[in-house]
């Protein structure tokens, strides 16, 4: 908590400034700022990066089976 605080801090002493990205839908005020957040504290390339999983429709339980079934195969191939 207090390294948020920090981050916070020191963006707030940078001015508050504003992410320039594209935010998503309706999340426009959050994106400015936790972006512009992320910018100060040198993490701005990582905000929004999966933003395409979110679009496509990931399934992070599908994702889960799939690497399961991938990591069982690579282990025992077609043994039963």
């Amino acid at each position: 908590m207090k390294h948020c605080l920090t981050i916070i801090q020191g963006w707030i002493a940078k001015g508050k400034p504003r992410w320039k990205g594209e935010p998503l839908a309706s999340y426009s005020a959050y994106c400015s700022i936790m972006g512009g957040v992320l910018d100060v504290a040198g993490l701005g390339h990582a905000f929004l990066v999966n933003r395409d999983l979110a679009q496509e429709g990931a399934n992070p339980e599908r994702d889960a089976e799939i690497a399961f079934t991938s990591a069982m195969w690579r282990m025992y191939g077609s043994d039963e």
